[in-house]
């Protein structure tokens, strides 16, 4: 008979390291998104064109407000609901893509001047 080549007591390596690789990279995924989306919510709900909080700061019951993690954003006119009044800790983006907070943003390019 022939002789195993793997000693009695020996741990398979490769197996080993390879699990232990997945655990630890599925601790570094996060669990929960805390990125927010900012719309601008008018007085009746409904949402509003972002130029209309820019312009009116919150008067006549509307401002923005924050859309938790990876929400649809409704289309201009329809309710808002599901909202928060402060973003999360996450990045916030504006209902177009654009990262209003967070990121890298204004911190990136100020150091790349520097």
């Amino acid at each position: 008979m022939g002789r195993s080549s793997r000693r009695a007591g020996q741990l398979p390596v490769l197996p080993l390291v390879s699990l232990v690789s997945a655990g630890f990279l599925a601790g570094c995924t996060p669990d929960h998104d805390d990125s927010t989306t900012r719309v601008c919510r008018n007085g009746l709900g409904q949402r509003a064109p972002d130029v209309h909080c820019e312009r009116s700061a919150g008067s006549g019951g509307g401002g923005f407000v924050y859309l938790p993690g990876n929400r649809a954003v409704p289309a201009v006119g329809q309710a808002v609901g599901g909202y928060r009044l402060q973003p999360g800790e996450g990045t916030v983006r504006a209902a177009d893509g654009r990262i209003v907070r967070g990121g890298l943003g204004a911190s990136a390019r100020a150091s790349a001047s520097s």
